[in-house]
């Protein structure tokens, strides 16, 4: 019997601290989640998955299977720690590593003996390394370890099996010796054990998962191509997979496999070679790039204002990447009061603050009323010399100087020594000086002082980013001014009051939520912290790749050009719009129309919604007008807290009752043997779009739907 300690309860943590229970093994499984470690001990699973609530009741009875909130239980007797955190993603992958920062840092400061730590989170490549030196760094006195990867291949609604019969087990690492003590935990498995190094280790996943994504977007562009020649994909893909060499599996065609992004000109705060604070557009990091084609680059030396949600307080945060992209979609602009503005691409993640914190939410699902926040508390920055030499002539940073800089921004005149001075500290008119936000707060307000602050302030301009940093400024102050724009500038008004010092940000409230179909660049950045610091202090969220576009956005770091990565993304993109198109030909107007959708699930035997096709469509759908009910045997309470406008519905039948038309978008098995012939009376206009090939065309065709599939032409010209 091995001591194992699982750290997070998520879907890969209790899938493996089970199993590795059910293995004989004594697994204790922490988790920071007090309540979920409560319904855990009580019997209550926190994800669904097949068998997975029998398993866990079985060895918890055993005494092999305990779950804690604390460390230190964990750690005690443990001899290898599994690194089972989540990182959440987004539509373009997002992947947030501060959780497996978090574990690496908690697992360094509480081990009071040797361990061999094994990273199971789906992580980019070289996090092994990363982990590596998180500990080593982070370890109060020096403990001996090792770093092992453990990619996982396990598949929602089969991970049991997954685990208990997998097809190899990968292990990665630079101690040989580590890699084999984690090789005789498999080795009950009977099942292949490949052992290399952490990187290759960890390209092994993200290889895998690429592959097997490029084969579902193959078969869904030939099955594009089937329904307009009038061929069968199933039959095709029936006929292609005979071939030993290509075989059957992911050959299915669907609604594709389960980026956000600002604007260029988004005001990023970026910090100087000295240290200094100025605002720029996001765009400028590809100022130097002549290549269109170049996609991704890592700035060298750049750090940004950012936010640390687990101190709540603001740091410097270095760039460690910038990335552009085209995209097709829709951009979501969130405006507040105090006039501030959020555009981002609808599925970008903004940072609410709610009775319970911070919290990061999807563009999409920001509601009026809901409180962001404004930064006020500057971090530590450099400090600002005493004094400036221009020409052998020795002038002082004082309240004189920045009260005359104030006013030349309000319009004043200045002589040809005070230009000279101007020039020096950058400040042309279109900006503040360069050092401004780095000043004393006693020199902030005199340079405010002399723009013609008073009791109260007015100032306009027809200069973006003057504008931007100046609201910074006087937040910084605890002066929380409006900032209204028009056609020709800005113009930010202050009335007097001031808020309490010592707050890091004030809040300012959504009032309202547009959206707007665009077709253009969009750009973004990843910090350590995840945030960035906006226009008017606004604290917004960020995203970083993972996956299929992770080994695309890793390529394109190291000066290639993933093609078919990319042109694997477009396809899988499209064959959600192709579901919505088809609807659209067949209703013509989908506004006011009811559609229906059984199944919410990315797949079946899952309640997890993330990357579901599902979502995506009906997310296009209601954005039209579209009235969306829906059936799914498990994933309806996730759905309903992502998409509370969804009427969920008791069963399939129900979903019918009405239907201008019906979607099947996961395949659950309870599917399979729906009485069609009730439905059809059922529903007021007889189409169904069946996403996922269940039904035979001939039949449905027969009992009279109106029935559409993933490419299956039939009658020569691609109309089934």
């Amino acid at each position: 019997m091995k001591q194992i300690c699982v750290i997070g309860t998520g879907y890969v943590g209790l899938v493996n601290g089970t199993g590795f229970a059910e293995l004989g093994n004594n697994v204790v499984t922490v988790d920071i989640d007090a309540k979920k470690v409560e319904a855990l001990k009580a019997g209550k699973m926190p994800i669904y998955e097949p068998g997975l609530e029998e398993l866990v009741e079985r060895n918890v009875q055993a005494g092999r299977l305990h779950f804690t909130t604390s460390y230190e239980e964990g750690l005690k007797e443990a001899e290898f720690v599994f690194i089972c955190v989540g990182t959440p993603e987004g539509v373009d992958g997002e992947a947030d590593l501060k959780y497996v920062r978090a574990a690496a840092e908690t697992i360094a400061k509480t081990m009071t003996h040797p361990l061999i730590i094994i990273n199971k989170s789906t992580v980019p490549v070289g996090t092994g390394d990363w982990v590596a030196d998180i500990i080593r760094n982070t370890q109060p006195k020096p403990i001996p370890f090792s770093v092992v990867s453990c990619p996982e291949f396990l598949r929602e609604g089969a991970a049991i099996n997954d685990f208990m019969h997998p097809d190899r087990t990968v292990l990665g690492s630079l101690d040989k010796r580590a890699s084999e003590a984690v090789a005789q935990l498999y080795l009950p498995l009977r099942a292949p054990i490949m052992m290399t190094d952490l990187r290759t280790a960890e390209m092994i996943k993200y290889a895998s998962n690429a592959f097997l994504a490029t084969r579902i977007s193959f078969i869904n562009e030939i099955s594009i191509i089937c329904e307009k020649l009038g061929a069968d994909v199933i039959e095709v893909a029936q006929g292609m997979g005979f071939d030993k060499r290509i075989g059957h599996h992911f050959l299915q065609a669907g609604v594709g496999y389960g980026g956000s992004c600002f604007e260029g000109d988004e005001t990023i705060f970026v910090l100087d070679e000295d240290g200094f604070v100025n605002a720029q557009p996001l765009r400028a990091f590809f100022e130097d790039v002549t290549d269109e084609h170049i996609e991704v680059v890592k700035p060298q030396g750049k750090r940004v204002l950012s936010f640390n949600l687990e101190t709540g307080c603001p740091e410097v945060a270095d760039v460690l990447v910038a990335t552009r992209r085209p995209y097709q979609g829709d951009m979501v602009t969130i405006k507040t009061s105090m006039g501030r503005e959020i555009r981002v691409t609808h599925d970008h993640p903004v940072i609410r603050l709610t009775d319970n914190g911070f919290e990061r939410v999807l563009a999409d699902d920001i509601r009026p009323d809901d409180s962001i926040m404004m930064l006020k508390m500057l971090p530590d920055l450099a400090s600002v010399p005493s004094q400036l030499n221009i020409n052998g002539e020795i002038i002082p940073i004082d309240a004189h100087l920045m009260n005359h800089v104030g006013g030349y921004l309000a319009g004043a005149n200045v002589s040809a020594r005070f230009q000279q001075i101007l020039d020096v500290i950058g400040c042309d008119g279109q900006s503040l000086p360069h050092f401004a936000l780095n000043l004393s707060p006693d020199l902030r307000y005199e340079l405010l002082r002399g723009m013609g602050l008073t009791a109260q302030f007015e100032f306009f301009t027809p200069h973006k980013l003057l504008a931007h940093s100046l609201v910074l400024l006087m937040q910084s102050l605890n002066m929380i001014p409006s900032l209204s724009t028009n056609e020709t500038g800005y113009r930010i008004q202050w009335d007097g009051a001031q808020t309490r010092h010592g707050e890091a940000f004030a809040i300012t409230h959504v009032l309202d939520i547009q959206r707007e179909t665009v077709d253009q660049m969009v750009y973004s950045l990843k910090t350590p912290l995840d945030t960035v610091i906006t226009a008017g202090g606004t604290i917004i969220g960020q995203c970083f790749p993972k996956d299929v576009s992770a080994l695309s956005y890793m390529a394109q770091t190291h000066g290639m050009h993933p093609q078919l990565l990319n042109a694997v993304m477009e396809i899988n993109a499209f064959q959600r719009k192709h579901v919505a198109l088809k609807l659209h030909d067949l209703l013509h107007d989908v506004a006011g129309k009811t559609i229906g959708f059984w199944g919410l699930a990315f797949k079946e035997n899952t309640d997890d919604i993330r990357e579901s096709p599902a979502l995506a469509i009906i997310s296009m759908l209601m954005e039209q007008g579209a009235k969306i009910r829906a059936y799914d045997p498990v994933a309806m309470p996730n759905t309903a807290q992502e998409m509370p406008d969804i009427v969920m519905c008791k069963n399939p039948y129900d979903v019918a009752d009405g239907a201008d038309a019906v979607v099947v978008a996961t395949p659950w098995n309870e599917f399979k043997q729906i009485d069609m012939e009730r439905v059809i009376k059922l529903m007021k206009q007889p189409i169904m779009v069946d996403g996922r090939n269940m039904y035979e065309p001939t039949k449905m065709r027969e009992l009279g739907f109106v029935y559409r599939a993933v490419g299956r032409g039939y009658n020569g010209e691609g109309i089934g």
